[in-house]
């Protein structure tokens, strides 16, 4: 989904060093390769602290060699996902044309068919792109799968909704059919509800919890009676088995991400060491494995928080790691949790050093780590500076020095998360940090109002080729900042986005 384009040309200096030139592709290549050959028994530490030019030039063309080879890679897993998906939404469609065609004697009764058969398997396959399935996650990001689940689900109720109208246009049918008639407009009415109080859960004023309780139900109470349902049409060998294993595959999904993946976790637990208040109405929980050698992440990307149980359902939230994969190994991450809702607010503050959480993970495309950049550019809105303080201290601790630009954008200084430790970065990377005020404080180094295509241009090189754009933040920004890009000429290759209201 997120397609990266290979590391373009470079300056060489050429001669006495007097004058840059852009060499062709294939010389930057072959030159490239031989330089790290050269220097590969020098640590890469090491070489940026070294005074020469061509210490920091290799230290800023390795990881660009190595990660170009990892974005086709992602690029070729993500067409590969996408075509199991496809055929797997299809096939219950093709055999029951196989096997059922023939009865279909005109066209609404085909069409009427197909509609149902797809919608079966839209609703079945929801299960899957929720159960956190690291090597799809790495293939699309874990946003972009969750809102590919939405927009599946909406198209699996259009296509439900259509079948019904086709089938039985008469409404009076729907109640005083036979069980046929009302497995399936039961079957509706949950997909229905699944999706006005997914799609309108703040409006209706239910808590996080709440709705994930109601979501599973009414997901399992969806499948199975779209499994009573087909039961009369699937008597045959071929339909019967594929109606089975879907119906098995999407129940079984959902117990072994609720049952069997948190008493894997349980012995995998961490300790609260530290509940920092940063201010800004954030804290940063700091966590230390327990009995297990921790966690290998990449810089951006987010992990699962469990905490305390209520009711029947454990306080699981998408959190992204703040801290640096080079920090301690792994053995130690911080997470930092802006106060939004009644667990950020109440739960979080009121956990003490010794408590014991759980983390699943890590999830994420987020991440520098796996495209071919010169440059970076972080775009962050309030909390969403998370990930970019993980992504600017992974590169402090791996001695990366490609020139960075953050923008932060925030209402004030008071509301900026990392303010102060954000400045003293400049020290230790080529950072430049931009802070965009909508309030500034009188006398206030920082630019002021919203995100602006003149703005950007302004803070940013002429040429963003060869630059990667990470953006995280709320909605609106979200949005403002795809209407600056098409503005800016930037592709869709080289702007990367998560948004951290998922659920």
């Amino acid at each position: 989904m997120r397609l990266l384009e290979s590391a373009g040309p470079r300056l060489e200096r050429s001669g006495a060093g007097a004058a840059a030139r852009v060499a062709p592709p294939t010389e930057q290549r072959c030159r490239a390769s031989q330089r790290i050959r050269e220097i590969r028994p020098v640590s890469r530490t090491d070489l940026c602290a070294a005074a020469g030019a061509e210490a920091r030039l290799a230290c800023a063309v390795e990881p660009i060699v190595v990660r170009g080879a990892a974005c086709d890679i992602a690029s070729m897993r993500s067409v590969a996902w996408f075509t199991v998906y496809a055929l797997a939404v299809l096939a219950p469609l093709l055999v029951a044309s196989v096997v059922r065609g023939p009865s279909w004697n005109d066209f609404r009764a085909g069409f009427g068919a197909a509609s149902g058969w797809i919608a079966f398997a839209l609703f079945a396959l929801e299960f899957g792109l929720v159960t956190r399935v690291r090597a799809a996650a790495a293939a699309f990001g874990s946003d972009a799968l969750l809102l590919f689940h939405r927009a599946m689900g909406i198209t699996a109720l259009g296509f439900a909704a259509l079948h019904v109208l086709v089938v039985s246009p008469e409404p009076s049918s729907w109640f005083a059919g036979a069980s046929l008639q009302r497995s399936g407009l039961l079957a509706l009415l949950a997909a229905l509800a699944l999706i006005v109080t997914s799609v309108w859960r703040r409006e209706l004023r239910w808590s996080y919890e709440l709705w994930l309780v109601a979501h599973r139900g009414l997901a399992v109470a969806l499948v199975v009676l779209l499994a009573w349902h087909l039961a009369p049409f699937a008597r045959e060998g071929p339909l019967f088995a594929l109606v089975a294993t879907y119906t098995t595959l999407a129940l079984g999904a959902l117990f072994a991400q609720r049952a069997l993946r948190p008493a894997v976790l349980a012995q995998r637990e961490w300790e609260l060491v530290e509940n920092r208040d940063e201010g800004a109405r954030t804290r940063t929980l700091v966590l230390k494995a327990v009995g297990h050698d921790g966690l290998r992440f990449a810089p951006g990307q987010f992990v699962w928080l469990a905490t305390a149980c209520t009711g029947l359902v454990a306080q699981e939230h998408p959190i992204s790691i703040a801290s640096s994969p080079e920090l301690d190994g792994g053995r130690t991450l911080e997470l930092a949790i802006k106060a939004l809702g009644d667990w950020s607010s109440v739960a979080v503050p009121a956990l003490q050093p010794g408590a014991r959480v759980r983390i699943d993970g890590p999830f994420g495309a987020f991440t520098p780590d796996t495209c071919a950049a010169a440059r970076l550019v972080l775009v962050a809105g309030g909390i969403g500076v998370t990930p970019m303080r993980s992504i600017l201290l992974a590169m402090r601790d791996r001695g990366d020095r490609r020139p960075v630009t953050l923008f932060f954008a925030a209402r004030c200084r008071a509301t900026a998360m990392f303010a102060d430790e954000l400045e003293r970065l400049q020290n230790e990377l080529a950072l430049e940090v931009v802070f965009v005020f909508e309030e500034p404080a009188p006398g206030e180094r920082c630019e002021t109002g919203l995100l602006s295509a003149e703005l950007l241009r302004r803070r940013l090189p002429a040429d963003l080729r060869f630059t990667h754009v990470f953006v995280c933040g709320p909605a609106p920004m979200m949005e403002l900042f795809e209407r600056l890009a098409h503005e800016l000429g930037l592709p869709p290759s080289q702007v990367h986005t998560e948004r951290f209201d998922m659920v």
